[in-house]
């Protein structure tokens, strides 16, 4: 009855942002997850800074991308990613897009890319220094990369933090 009541808003008004953020809402519920997207991306592009369908569209697109992830389909992933984390979004919303960035990054090493996955990682960092477990995995990488001196960085930081791991592979 939600979607229907939605749809009939639309209807009558297709630039109501509320209308399509609500559609959006409802087929979220459903798990219809490429349109409850199409319907928060309909809701930004009628207004680039409604906050309130920004947010939802980074869980949808960061959810369907862990579910692709989990099925190995890394490339489809990546691609679902990228339409969220490769827009010009504010700089204010990368802490929202934190999963999003870790996801990408596990993705990277899955497909040997290191330095794509140590950028994320980074951003990850950046956003959230208290993020042991992107410290740790990011320290493996330095040191695959015979960088030394950044690993035992990270994992210093990352043992300061509690993280068992990463206080065992100091001396």
């Amino acid at each position: 009855k939600a979607r229907m009541n939605f749809n009939g808003a639309i209807n009558l008004d297709a630039k109501n942002v509320w209308a399509w953020v609500g559609k959006g809402e409802v087929l979220t519920w459903l798990k219809q997850w490429d349109e409850a997207a199409a319907a928060y991306e309909q809701a930004l592009e009628l207004d680039p800074v409604a906050d309130i369908a920004r947010q939802p569209l980074i869980g949808v697109y960061t959810t369907q991308a862990r579910r692709q992830a989990d099925a190995k389909s890394w490339y489809q992933a990546l691609e679902t990613l990228k339409k969220l984390l490769n827009t010009q979004t504010p700089e204010s919303w990368i802490p929202y897009q934190k999963e999003a960035y870790a996801l990408r990054s596990e993705i990277y090493i899955k497909l040997n890319q290191p330095e794509q996955a140590i950028e994320d990682l980074s951003t990850v960092i950046r956003v959230d220094p208290t993020d042991a477990a992107a410290l740790v995995a990011r320290a493996k990488l330095y040191l695959e990369r015979l960088q030394g001196r950044l690993a035992k960085d990270d994992f210093e930081r990352a043992c300061a933090l509690g993280s068992n791991p990463a206080c065992e592979q100091l001396p």
